[in-house]
Parts: structure tokens; C-alpha cells; sequence
């Protein structure tokens, strides 16, 4: 056998179509976390799409507040928790599980008054709020080329 074909053998096919490049994909960001176990449910229901543009347009703002709110001389803790939890509610509508837990472990530091710790946990959140927001763009452009 040629190393050509031994090769090509070896390796799973590409899906065979951008459905299921879609579904792959998705598939890939829940079982890392990223994405609860209902989001697929959440896909088929009327304005899902929107609902993640909604979600990524409201809450980076909403992250800018909390860093404010983290910095200068008078820390705003519970602007910074209201806010959180706005994004934690958010996310959780959305299916963005790590986000939402990401938010609560925020809250835990804020409530707390921990100033060191609610500035690590919110570049955690920060994180996860931006791998979750190119995935959702990349699952919107992918959805868009699927309806043309």
C-alpha cells in the first residue's frame, strides 16, 4: 500500500456538509465546556441567532463596566456583582456554561470584597467571554452560508 493511501485511510473524512461542520463543531464546544448540553435544543427555537448577537453586543460593554468598577482608588463591588450577574444570567439564556460559571466565581471573590481575587476571576471571565463570542461568530457565519 502506497503511503498516499495508507494516509488518507488513516484520517476520518471531512463531514459533507457544512451542516455538519457546524454540528461538529458545537459538539466540540460542549463536550469542552464551552456550550451547555441544551444549546442544540436552543438552536432550533425562533430568534435563537439573535439571541447570541444580543448576547455578545450587551455583554462586553457590560465587561468594561466591571473593570472599571475593579480599578482606581474606590472599588465598586456590587456594580461590579449586579453586573456579573446581568452577564451570568446572560450567558446561562444563551448556553454559554463556562461564562455563567466563570460569573460566579466572580461573584464569590466580590462578595467576599477580595479585590485580588475578583481581578483574577474576572480575567478568567473575560476569557471565556471572548472564546464563547468567536465561537458564536463562527457558528453565525457558518449558519448564514447554510440559509443561502
Amino acid at each position: 500500500m502506497s503511503a498516499a493511501a495508507s494516509s488518507s485511510s488513516s484520517h476520518p473524512q471531512p463531514p459533507r456538509s457544512q451542516q455538519q461542520m457546524i454540528h461538529k463543531f458545537i459538539d466540540a464546544l460542549r463536550q469542552q465546556g464551552f456550550l451547555d448540553n441544551d444549546f442544540n435544543n436552543r438552536r432550533t427555537a425562533p430568534g435563537h441567532l439573535d439571541s447570541l448577537v444580543t448576547f455578545c453586543v450587551e455583554s462586553e460593554p457590560k465587561l468594561e463596566i466591571i473593570q472599571k468598577a475593579l480599578e482606581g482608588e474606590h472599588v465598586d463591588f456590587r456594580t461590579a456583582i449586579n453586573t456579573s450577574e446581568m452577564i451570568r444570567s446572560a450567558a446561562t439564556r444563551v448556553g454559554g456554561s463556562r461564562v455563567a460559571s466563570a460569573c460566579i466565581a466572580l461573584q464569590e471573590h466580590l462578595n467576599n470584597n477580595n479585590l485580588n481575587g475578583s481581578k483574577e476571576a474576572y480575567k478568567k471571565l473575560s476569557w471565556e467571554y471572548y472564546v464563547i463570542r468567536d465561537s458564536f461568530h463562527h457558528i453565525l457565519q457558518a449558519e448564514k452560508t447554510v440559509e443561502v
